[in-house]
Order: C-alpha cells, then sequence, then structure tokens
C-alpha cells in the first residue's frame, strides 16, 4: 500500500480527533479577504462553509445573520434565503474552556515543565520567567495546540432549529456553492457551525518523526509571566524527525482565531449513491487513514460535485488552495510544497483533463463515511444531516486513534438508527437492538452487513429459512449480484 498521502492539515486534524474537540483548523485565522466585521469576530454560529485543503475555514454565508448584513454580502445567499431566528441565551459558553500556556497534544504525549534554571518544576505553579513546558512524543506522529492566551468555547444549545433548517434549505446550498459560486464543493464538504473554541494567540507544531527508536521533543518558551511563549523546537534527533510548526499573529489580542469547529455535515442524493454502490468497479476499503494512500482516503466513494456545472471542472479550486502563504507564519512552506510532490500531489492532481487524478482532495471527516452509509441503506433519502457529536459520542478514552471505517460504522450502528427528521435524514440514539423485536423480514428488505473483511456490503432479502440448529438464515442478494447466507443476527441493519 501506497505511504499516507496527506497534507500537515488533515494529518494534524486525525491526530486530534479523538481528543472529542471536533475538527481541529491548522490555519485558524480568518480568511483576510472577507469584510471586517466578520474577520473581527471570526468562525460564528450558523457560519455555512467548507474545510479548506490546508485546514482553515472558508466561510460562505451565515443562515443566522440577514441578507443584507455585510458578513452576507460578499458571496451573497442562496435564493429564497431565510434568516434564521434563535434566541442567542440558548448557546453555552465557557471563557476559560483552555487554560493559557497549557498544550493539547495528540496520544502518546507526555509533558513536563522546565524552570528557568532548566530544572523540573513543581507541577501547577506558576511558570517563571525563561520557563517553558516540554512535550515529548512517543508515537511516530503527534500534534500540539498551545493557546497561549487560553481559549473560550461556545456551542448552540437548541440544535433541532438548525437541524430543521438544514432539512428545509440544504439541498438548495449545493445549488447555489457548486452553481451560482462554482466551488467544486464535494458531496458531504458543507458545514453548518453550531460550536467553536476560539483564542487570540496560538502555536501548533505536527511531528513526524521517522524513527521508532527515538522519540522526538519540543519545548514551549514563556518568555516571561503573560508572554506569548513562541514556540522553540528541542528535537531529540534532528536527522530522524520533522517538525512543521504555525503560529499566529493576530497584534491586535482579538478572539476572533478559531482552534475547533463543531457541527452539521450535509451530504445530498446527487452523484452519491451511485458512485457509493458502483459495482463495475472494485469496492474501496480503508482500514485506517494512516497506512492509506492518498486514492483511498480521498477516493470518491460517496463522493461527486453535487449540482455543479461540471463534476470533472477545478473551478473554484483557488478558494480552497493554501492560504498561509499570507495569513499566520510557517517554518516549512517549500517543506510543505516538497511534501505535496513527494506523494504524487503535483499540479497535474488539479488538471481538468487528468481523469485519473484526484478532482479535490476533501479533507477527512468521520461523518462522511456515516452520511454515505445512510444514503445507500435509505433509497428514499434525498438529503443527510448529521452532527460532529455523534461520531465523538461513540469514542473512549481507549481510544488513541480515529477508528477505521468499518469500526466507526459498527459503533455507530450500535448506538444510533437513521430516521428521518425536519426534511433529512439524521441520526437519532437506539432503544434497544438495531431490529428492535423485528422477527420477520419481509423479502425485498433493504439490509446490511458487515463481511468476514470489514467491509460494509449492501443487499436485499432474497429468502428466510431455519437452519439446522434452529436457527433462522436469511439469504441476501447483495449489490453486486452475489447470494450471501447470513444468520439473522448477523445482519447489522435494514431500511
Amino acid at each position: 500500500m501506497d505511504s499516507p498521502c496527506v497534507y500537515e492539515s488533515q494529518t494534524y486534524a486525525r491526530l486530534l480527533f479523538p481528543l472529542r474537540h471536533g475538527y481541529a483548523l491548522w490555519i485558524p485565522e480568518p480568511n483576510e479577504l472577507l469584510p471586517l466585521q466578520y474577520r473581527e469576530t471570526g468562525v460564528r454560529i450558523g457560519d455555512v462553509g467548507l474545510i479548506t485543503e490546508d485546514g482553515g475555514f472558508d466561510y460562505i454565508f451565515n443562515i443566522c445573520a440577514s441578507a443584507d448584513d455585510p458578513i452576507n454580502q460578499m458571496n451573497g445567499v442562496p435564493d429564497d434565503f431565510e434568516q434564521l431566528r434563535w434566541n442567542a441565551s440558548q448557546a453555552f459558553q465557557v471563557s476559560d474552556r483552555f487554560r493559557a500556556g497549557v498544550p493539547i497534544c495528540s496520544s502518546g504525549a507526555t509533558q513536563w515543565e522546565i524552570g528557568a534554571e532548566g530544572v523540573v518544576a513543581v507541577p501547577g505553579f506558576p511558570i517563571g520567567v525563561g520557563g517553558g513546558i516540554g512535550v515529548r512524543f512517543s508515537r511516530e506522529q503527534g500534534a500540539v495546540l498551545m493557546p497561549t492566551t487560553g481559549a473560550h468555547r461556545i456551542d448552540c444549545r437548541d440544535r433541532d432549529a438548525f437541524l430543521r433548517y438544514a432539512g428545509k434549505h440544504g439541498v438548495r446550498w449545493y445549488q447555489f456553492v457548486n452553481g451560482k459560486l462554482s466551488r467544486g464543493a464535494e458531496n458531504g464538504s458543507l458545514y453548518l457551525i453550531t460550536g467553536m473554541d476560539k483564542s487570540a494567540s496560538w502555536e501548533t507544531a505536527l511531528v513526524n518523526n521517522t524513527s521508532k527508536s527515538q522519540s522526538c521533543s519540543l519545548v514551549f518558551m514563556t518568555g516571561g509571566l503573560g508572554g506569548e511563549g513562541r514556540l522553540k523546537l528541542s528535537r531529540s534527533s534532528v536527522l530522524q524527525a520533522s517538525v512543521t510548526s504555525r503560529c499566529s499573529t493576530n497584534s491586535l489580542g482579538l478572539e476572533n482565531q478559531t482552534l475547533f469547529v463543531r457541527g452539521f455535515r450535509l451530504s445530498v442524493r446527487d452523484t452519491t449513491r451511485r458512485l457509493f454502490m458502483k459495482t463495475s468497479s472494485p469496492r474501496i476499503r480503508v482500514d485506517s487513514t494512516y497506512n492509506a494512500s492518498s486514492k483511498d482516503i480521498f477516493s470518491e466513494k460517496g463522493g461527486g460535485v453535487p449540482y455543479g456545472r461540471s463534476s470533472t471542472s477545478s473551478s473554484g479550486s483557488s478558494t480552497r488552495v493554501s492560504r498561509n502563504s499570507s495569513e499566520g507564519s510557517s517554518d516549512n512552506d517549500v517543506q510543505s510544497e516538497n511534501h505535496r510532490d513527494r506523494n504524487g500531489l503535483s499540479e497535474k492532481a488539479n488538471d481538468v483533463g487528468a481523469q485519473e487524478a484526484l478532482p479535490w482532495l476533501q479533507p477527512y471527516h468521520p461523518l462522511k463515511a456515516i452520511n454515505d452509509h445512510i444514503l445507500a441503506i435509505r433509497p428514499e433519502s434525498t438529503l443527510v444531516v448529521t452532527h460532529d457529536d455523534d461520531w465523538m459520542s461513540i469514542l473512549t478514552d481507549e481510544d488513541t486513534d480515529i477508528p477505521d471505517e468499518s469500526n466507526l460504522l459498527q459503533r455507530i450502528l450500535n448506538e444510533f438508527e437513521s430516521f428521518p427528521s425536519g426534511g433529512c435524514m439524521t441520526l437519532r440514539r437506539r432503544s434497544g437492538h438495531p431490529f428492535g423485536v423485528l422477527t420477520k423480514l419481509p423479502i425485498g428488505t433493504r439490509v446490511f452487513f458487515f463481511a468476514a473483511g470489514g467491509q460494509i456490503q449492501y443487499g436485499i432479502v432474497h429468502s428466510v429459512h431455519m437452519g439446522i440448529d434452529e436457527n433462522k438464515l436469511v439469504i441476501v442478494k447483495t449489490d453486486s449480484g452475489s447470494m450471501v447466507t447470513l444468520p439473522f443476527a448477523a445482519l447489522t441493519g435494514v431500511s
């Protein structure tokens, strides 16, 4: 299998998924080309946008602002736009969700405090002049976020209103984004923000240690009490470790730097079901994003550009390419470009005529697989809307990585079921066994199950009979045309 082909931003986000804070932005700062009224606040509840390839949030419009609000003037709003009026008091805010100077680290990291003389300080005491915090990574890859001035959290508690609104207007959003704006947004990529964590300043670092025998260490030096703690790197093996870092350049002290976002992800039935259930080409199975190739991670399964002017057009791709050349600072801009070339992501990836190239590398998100699954098993659905809380709720403290696709879906299906709500399909908690008290499966019922290799299979019930051990057996005709005999309990769900 090819080595993983992901940008620093996507590796950074993936490493921080198990912390269950949402999607971690490698570029927390707002787009400098947006109106001042937006930049002063940054990402806000009600924003509709996309995660860019390099880890920023590409704001398009806000459903809680009026059509003539300055923040909705740059891109405009969809036809028949209706402002969602909601009570802002229904938000929940925590001012010091993340403490100043306390790093947020991926799995496998240990921390220690460093005194002014280089000795280990007593944990819990203020770090003095010249002191700092060290972070050591024992795994091959690691990510760290340092909110140097702390960070606050805000979430919308009235999520049902946002779900109903998305169910009513979600299809029109794709028509607007890919039609009028020609963004080329892949199916499943539209984000409706309902919560975020923000800071005034930050440091981020991504470690890719090629040596399994040595750990890699980073040191954040405070520069004194109240200092911004500019990142100073100390690596156990310079030649065997690669570190990419970024830091904020927000000189105004505004808390408009968005560290994590949470919200609804939308998928529509356009090319999604055709591509997802296509049987003329080999199935693609991603066991782990750590070992997957770029074509596996960013495959077109469940993809496509719904309501786009051309499915192969790269129109609008300029809105998703790297912005960190003009926003924030990076120690490895040149290295980043070389990294793309080494992994095959050259300019050919954006060549309209390169049919074998990836049309757009949509950043990995756990909800993509979940939405694709619902579209596949619910043929009557035209829109699927799920929330980050859905996948975050099935993770545990023992999860050091985001589960692979099969494991993720199995956990989701154990805890949730799809159901129609407000014009879309979404998820709700199960009250019992996936089949409840179901004892009969009519011929033609659409079902799904996990094959021996772990990949999910879809089909319809061909017949049901009793086995010699008096256990009910179900014969399923899969979408590929094969007949599979399964015990009743092996079926994961029905539509």
